[in-house]
C-alpha cells in the first residue's frame, strides 16, 4: 500500500511582493544545473544574482557554479530519448568537458 501524508492546506492569499529590508548579509551563491554545454547566460545569471544582492547592501564573497553529476544528466537525456526528443535535444557532454568549458568563460 502506498504511504499517504497530510497535505496542509493552501494559503488563499499568497503574496510574493518584497518583504522589509533584511540586515546586510555574507553570501556565497550557488548556480547548479546541467550546464550542458555551460554558455553565457549560466554566469550572467551569478553575476545577476550578486549585483542584486550588493545592491541590497549584502556582500557575496564567491559565486560557485556547479554542474550537475555526469548520471543525472544520462538520466534526464535518457528521459528525453523515450518521450521522442532527438538532435540537439539529446545533446551531452560529461562533466570534465562542461567544467573545461565553464573554467574557459570564467577567465574571460
Amino acid at each position: 500500500p502506498a504511504l499517504r501524508f497530510p497535505v496542509p492546506p493552501m494559503t488563499p492569499n499568497l503574496c510574493f511582493e518584497p518583504s522589509d529590508s533584511l540586515p546586510p548579509s555574507r553570501y556565497v551563491l550557488l548556480v547548479s544545473g546541467t550546464m550542458s554545454p555551460p554558455h553565457v547566460g549560466h554566469v550572467r545569471l551569478g553575476l545577476s544574482a550578486a549585483a542584486a544582492l550588493r545592491a541590497d547592501g549584502h556582500s557575496v564573497d564567491a559565486i560557485c557554479f556547479l554542474p550537475v553529476h555526469d548520471n543525472y544528466l544520462c538520466n534526464k537525456v535518457a528521459a528525453k530519448c523515450s518521450s521522442g526528443a532527438s538532435g540537439a535535444d539529446l545533446l551531452a557532454f560529461p562533466m570534465c568537458d562542461r567544467c573545461l568549458l565553464l573554467r574557459a568563460l570564467l577567465a574571460r
